[in-house]
């Protein structure tokens, strides 16, 4: 009976780790969702820097970076937990479609090839390039899954607000 008790506890501390752990990465992930609302220059570099980033100045590379990183990281650690049973499969799903959806935005990929590349776990580098080989027109780009920096990007290049 005792062994069958402490199975049952070690069952259930790791269902509430499981949960915690992707409860922090919801946390993080809303966060990092509404970082542009609140630094409308953020806003402003992020929507001109998914359509080009090699020709941006070094303050707008700076901003996007960061907050690309932040993704980023959130995207690794979901795609660890994942691989380790710690993330189910329809959080793993989501985390993946908006990492993806950066990388593949014009100014994404750009900075993905000269940069974010290099900063992650050869894993997770691994599994993102080939999704990216594999991804076509019908994947979305980040401005089509949040098109409020489309609608930004469209009032700065044409000069209306």
């Amino acid at each position: 009976g005792s062994l069958l008790f402490v199975g049952n506890q070690l069952r259930q501390n790791q269902n509430i780790a499981k949960s915690n752990s992707q409860r922090e990465l919801l946390i993080g992930a809303a966060e990092w969702m509404s970082s542009t609302r609140h630094d409308l220059d953020l806003f402003e570099s992020v929507a001109r820097l998914l359509y080009r980033y090699e020709d941006a100045s070094a303050e707008d590379r700076h901003r996007f970076s960061t907050w690309g990183y932040e993704l980023l990281l959130l995207v690794e650690r979901a795609f660890y937990m994942h691989r380790d049973g710690y993330m189910n499969e329809d959080s793993w799903h989501g985390f993946r479609s908006m990492g993806l959806s950066l990388l593949i935005s014009p100014g994404g990929k750009q900075w993905w090839e000269t940069e974010a590349r290099h900063v992650w776990g050869a894993s997770a580098v691994e599994h993102f390039t080939a999704a990216l080989e594999a991804s076509d027109d019908s994947t979305p780009r980040l401005q089509q899954l949040r098109p409020e920096f489309a609608a930004k990007y469209a009032e700065l290049t044409t000069g209306v607000s």
